[in-house]
């Protein structure tokens, strides 16, 4: 297991000498720890244990540590930061957008951007059910936002039904909440990871702009988006009036979001952001490894597409012990799956559970999705680690009651 040389305090330089030598010394003890490092990371201390829970399971690169280490910072709260300046310079531009605000979290990001977006006690955002804000995000639009969020129903491939959308946008009428916005998650983690084109994007747009509802594109992963199709990300948010921007995830930066979008937008946000507790100061040991993310990890993002088509594939061959999977449906690094007579919760239970069984000493972790289990690929996960997952899956199914009869048992052995 990777364990990062740290500096005691009894090695920092005392100063009575100059702050000037101070810092040198101190950057002399930086760069010494920094060549003590072992030149390739650990993903965990145990070689049979594979982690597909999720892609914030990333850890930084060496090249993203160095940058911390290395990172010219200043006061944010003033603007000062060169890294964080330099990483909402380069986001905005990224995506095609005015502005760009660094935040710790997308919860944040998202949160802030409802209330920018919803400037009134009165308002609504159209969302759909399956959204990460409606799920995992503690009920934030309700709570703090005091937005009221109306529900739109996800369709199979992540997006909404236009008919739908247009009937449920509301206008200034004294008795009803008024629409002034409407989420998009691109790409929509619940339904699998699933890409929203842009051809859906115009489209929606058509019917938003003629009521003056913004669209809001909660992208903490759109760059698997981008890959996927193989376009600049600026594309994708042609038709959004403000999004996302994750680059702890896929991209394994250690933390961080962005909201881009106007200036007007941006400095409404800034304030916002403030309220929250959301000011930072030295934030540029955040931008600094973002910019490496941006600039070294997009290439990686299509080996986890790879990756995440291989499993599915493999765990198809599974499809006569009861697994079911949609091939069609996997088009990131994610991988959705259930097995016939056996619960989410159970399939992670003994998927997660050493045996000493064929394939069986290996422990895979996955997420319970609610209805499905997920696998996420990210950079960590080797072709390897996808084989273990497939004789792990194989073995507990071959173990499950219904498949002792001696015809199955006759299919395993040939299979």
């Amino acid at each position: 297991m990777l364990v990062v040389p740290s500096i005691r305090y009894s090695q920092l330089p005392r100063f009575q000498c100059s702050s000037l030598q101070a810092v040198r010394q101190l950057r002399q003890l930086q760069k010494a720890a920094v060549a003590s490092l072992p030149t390739t990371l650990h993903r965990f201390s145990d070689p049979d244990v594979v982690d597909l829970r999720s892609d914030t399971l990333t850890h930084p690169t060496m090249q993203m540590r160095q940058a911390i280490l290395n990172a010219p910072v200043g006061d944010d709260c003033y603007k000062e930061d060169p890294s964080v300046n330099l990483l909402q310079d380069t986001v905005a531009k990224l995506f095609g957008k005015e502005a760009a605000l660094l935040f710790p979290t997308g919860v944040m990001a998202n949160l802030v951007a409802m209330m920018v977006l919803c400037d009134s006690r009165t308002s609504e955002v159209l969302i759909g059910e399956f959204s990460h804000q409606m799920i995992y995000e503690n009920g934030g639009l309700a709570t703090l936002a005091n937005v009221n969020p109306r529900i739109l129903r996800n369709l199979a491939d992540g997006t909404f039904d236009l008919e739908e959308v247009a009937s449920k946008i509301r206008g200034n009428y004294a008795y009803e909440p008024t629409t002034k916005a409407i989420c998009v998650e691109n790409t929509q983690n619940y339904i699998g990871g699933r890409v929203i084109r842009p051809s859906f994007m115009k489209k929606l747009h058509s019917i938003t702009s003629q009521h003056g509802v913004k669209i809001y594109v909660d992208g903490a992963r759109i760059m698997n988006a981008a890959v996927a199709l193989g376009i600049p990300p600026g594309d994708l948010l042609e038709y959004a009036d403000v999004a996302a921007i994750g680059v702890a995830k896929g991209l394994a930066a250690p933390l961080g979001a962005l909201l881009v979008g106007s200036t007007e937008f941006i400095t409404n946000a800034y304030k916002i952001r403030k309220l929250l507790g959301g000011g930072m100061r030295q934030a540029g040991i955040i931008a600094a490894p973002a910019l490496v993310a941006l600039d070294t990890m997009p290439a990686l993002l299509q080996r986890d597409h790879k990756h995440a088509k291989m499993l599915a594939t493999k765990l198809a061959e599974l499809v006569p012990l009861g697994l079911n999977i949609d091939m069609d449906a996997v088009e990131t690094n994610m991988v959705m799956f259930t097995v016939e007579g056996l619960s989410v919760k159970e399939m992670i239970r003994l998927m997660a559970e050493p045996t000493d069984k064929d394939g069986g000493q290996y422990i895979i972790k996955l997420f319970d999705n609610g209805n499905t289990v997920r696998a996420v690929m990210h950079y960590h996960i080797s072709a390897e680690d996808i084989n273990k997952t497939v004789a792990k899956a194989g073995a507990v199914l071959r173990n499950l009651p219904h498949n002792n009869t001696p015809e199955l048992q006759q299919q395993h052995d040939i299979m």
